[in-house]
């Protein structure tokens, strides 16, 4: 699997929306909510960029203020 595939597969809109479901810790039940494998879920978050961890957390503190 490809970091571009991956990045496709989970483009940051659906990780996003996955986190306000499902926990960062519990990446089974992310790769389930999101529809992927492990091993793509795997490569999409070793892969991702500090701006897209900034606006995800954004994201989270803005839909989910108890989420800090």
């Amino acid at each position: 699997m490809s970091i571009i595939a991956a990045k496709r597969l989970i483009p940051l809109s659906a990780l996003t929306d996955a986190l306000m479901w499902v926990s960062p810790d519990n990446q089974y039940a992310l790769a389930e909510q999101l529809w992927v494998d492990m091993p793509t879920l795997r490569i999409r978050l070793r892969h991702i960029t500090a701006a897209e961890v900034q606006y995800v957390n954004a994201e989270l503190d803005r839909q989910r203020p108890w989420h800090q």
